[in-house]
């Protein structure tokens, strides 16, 4: 039984690390559109590649002091509104006077934790999207036809 008890254990962890490359993945294919590439070399690839790690690490970095400096943990912060964000920010960089880039950084810091994921209690969500979207494909089809008939 303990055997069986340590195994579901190592299985745990292994989920929580998985989970966390399932969330960075997520992050570059629907928060940042990174299904399409700009390039059609192999070493344009891996330049492209590399960037994209690079400001994902940059925006996770700014999202954890944010967290930390608010009391809040970084997985409660919305990764695309945080990217957003970001680049908001960025963009007035070059712009500010040298003085001014001390203040636009302490700006992103204090806008960062109000992008706080909606979590809503007791909600849960059906797991088969196929059945789903029948329910919505029959609803449409429905209120097409009721359409039809009032017309």
């Amino acid at each position: 039984m303990a055997l069986l008890a340590g195994h579901y254990l190592v299985a745990l962890d292994l989920y929580h690390r998985r989970w966390h490359i399932e969330t960075f993945f997520r992050e570059l294919s629907d928060d940042l559109d990174f299904q399409h590439w700009h390039t059609r070399t192999l070493h344009g690839l891996w330049v492209e590649l590399l960037f994209t790690m690079v400001y994902v690490t940059v925006v996770r970095a700014h999202m954890a002091e944010a967290a930390r400096a608010a009391g809040l943990l970084p997985g409660h912060l919305s990764f695309g509104r945080g990217a957003e964000a970001c680049q908001r920010h960025w963009c007035r960089i070059p712009k500010a006077p040298p003085e001014k880039l001390a203040v636009l950084r302490t700006e992103l810091i204090d806008h960062l934790p109000t992008l706080a994921i909606d979590v809503r209690p007791g909600r849960s969500f059906e797991r088969d999207t196929q059945k789903r979207r029948a329910e919505s494909r029959k609803r449409k089809l429905q209120a097409l036809k009721a359409k039809r008939h009032a017309a």
